[in-house]
């Protein structure tokens, strides 16, 4: 393994999806997309925390429906 390069992960930030892209994905006609642009770009929800999402993680509250997101689990137990 000494022989293998190690391979660095690039921490600059991702850029954001284009305004065009965003507005494109909304209107799509497979219901999910729209659903998932929604919680990705006005939701600020993550990848990681969209693929840990479930219908479950929906509840009432106050003001109407509510959604609690997960983060990762190796640094941090908590949810918000």
């Amino acid at each position: 393994m000494d022989l293998v390069p190690t391979v660095r992960r690039d921490k600059r930030k991702q850029p954001p999806a284009p305004a065009e892209a965003v507005e494109k994905a909304k209107h799509c006609t497979d219901k999910r997309v729209p659903l998932i642009i929604m919680l990705m770009d006005e939701a600020g929800l993550r990848r990681t925390e969209l693929a840990r999402a479930h219908t479950r993680d929906v509840i009432d509250d106050l003001t109407g429906k509510s959604i609690v997101v997960h983060g990762k689990a190796a640094r941090t137990a908590s949810s918000r």
